[in-house]
């Protein structure tokens, strides 16, 4: 009965994602598209990893040159090693140092897509103002931006579309 139900749900997930992260062919360069940047605090660093190795053997991310912060950089960089469809942007310092403010500023210029930001909720942060600046500039911008793994994920679905 109800372990049946959930089965299925598990099996009908499973084949979604594996639609999903199957390889495809984009019909841009990832030189020829604005960069989509990945940051998580440090609390959500283990959840950004996990997001990476999904979704980085899916080819989405590798669609985009990526662009963050830098031990989220230095993670996607030991993630992929020295995988050539990977195509990197800029790398920006750590938040506290200014990161958030660097990556804003790619917004401004026009070469910033979207943000895969996963924000630690129950932490606070010295470079709080960056980070709300950082999300207002998104946000007249009109620029993506996913919080958390589930905007994320639901993100990876609407980009493979």
């Amino acid at each position: 009965g109800n372990f049946q139900r959930r089965l299925s749900l598990v099996e009908a997930v499973g084949s979604i994602t594996n639609e999903v992260i199957r390889p495809f062919e984009s019909k841009i360069s990832p030189n020829g598209m604005r960069q989509l940047a990945l940051v998580a605090h440090n609390h959500m660093k283990p959840a950004m990893k996990e997001f990476i190795q999904t979704y980085s053997y899916s080819e989405i991310l590798k669609k985009f040159r990526i662009t963050g912060t830098q031990t989220t950089m230095a993670m996607c960089k030991s993630l992929w090693k020295e995988d050539p469809s990977v195509e990197y942007g800029k790398t920006c310092t750590s938040g506290p140092l200014g990161g958030d403010a660097q990556i804003a500023a790619l917004m401004c210029m026009e070469d910033l897509g979207g943000i895969i930001f996963f924000v630690d909720p129950l932490s606070s942060h010295p470079h709080q103002a960056d980070i709300d600046s950082l999300l207002r500039l998104a946000n007249c911008g009109n620029i993506v931006v996913c919080p958390n793994p589930a905007s994320a994920i639901s993100m990876m679905y609407t980009l493979r579309a």
